[in-house]
């Protein structure tokens, strides 16, 4: 955790530089904001966009990191509240920052993405932009990036299924707690199965569709979330102290099915149509 830190602010300082730097054509920006529409056949990378920044089972990392720090007590419901809602407007503001580097650097450019080079073209044509200081911020960013997606998953998902695990076994509450540790063998094992299971797809050579692939399948677990909150936190008689979702949070909720519902109706028309 206190690596990760220092690695968000990296991150997030250097891309949204870049971005504001070969910032250009603020109407068709906020018109895209204002008035979102879906390109002819994109669904796909729709999807992909919203599973690769944060939409995805990493949701559920947040809990354990609470546990972590000692958080879990009702009182601290306020703070964790900002907290989540001060993190989503950072990722609401990367994930536009990447999307306008991309367009300004690849689409605008007419450049073409190939799979071994999406990385280093994407550098390389941000310093032909505004110089060499570009190519560094973006390359930073990026490592940065890559660094803390990777110590967020691998020190978090092994703890959900580790905690899967204990909920299949039907372990009491302290059980669970030991099991979630990481000095569980369910927890290492989890560990051990990501560090194996990743390794055939490092010699298919085609990262681009891997990780188009693995986001869009992650972005999945946002309308089985929204579902289960539905239900959960309407149906499910919960203690007197926790309120059921305002009316205002089953329409969010709502709207989030439907534009899964949407969006994935409109791939599975376009694959009789094309």
């Amino acid at each position: 955790m206190r690596l990760m830190k220092p690695l968000i602010v990296l991150m997030f300082v250097s891309i949204v530089a870049c971005a504001a730097i070969t910032f250009r054509d603020p109407v068709a920006t906020l018109k895209g904001l204002l008035v979102p529409a879906i390109p002819p056949a994109a669904g796909t990378y729709v999807l992909s966009l919203i599973g690769g920044i944060g939409g995805s089972l990493t949701l559920l990392s947040y809990n354990y990191l609470l546990r972590e720090e000692g958080r879990v007590d009702p009182r601290n419901l306020r703070a964790v509240r900002l907290d989540l809602g001060f993190a989503y407007v950072f990722t609401a503001v990367f994930g536009l920052s990447v999307m306008l580097i991309a367009e300004r650097v690849f689409h605008a450019a007419g450049v073409a993405i190939s799979d071994r080079e999406a990385v280093s073209r994407m550098a390389a044509q941000l310093g032909a932009l505004i110089g060499p200081a570009g190519f560094y911020i973006y390359s930073i960013g990026f490592w940065a990036a890559v660094l803390a997606s990777l110590f967020g998953v691998w020190q978090t998902i092994p703890a959900v299924f580790a905690d899967c695990y204990s909920l299949l076994r039907r372990l009491g509450p302290a059980e669970r707690e030991a099991v979630v540790r990481v000095s569980s063998p369910a927890y290492r094992t989890a560990l051990a199965f990501m560090a194996l299971a990743a390794v055939p797809f490092a010699f298919l050579g085609r990262p681009l569709l891997i990780i188009v692939a693995f986001t869009v399948l992650g972005s999945v677990f946002i309308p089985f979330l929204a579902a289960t909150l539905l239900y959960l936190n309407n149906a499910v008689p919960w203690a007197a102290s926790i309120r059921h979702n305002r009316i205002i949070t089953n329409l969010v909720l709502v709207l989030v099915l439907l534009v899964f519902l949407i969006v994935g109706g409109l791939e599975i028309a376009a694959l009789f149509t094309r």
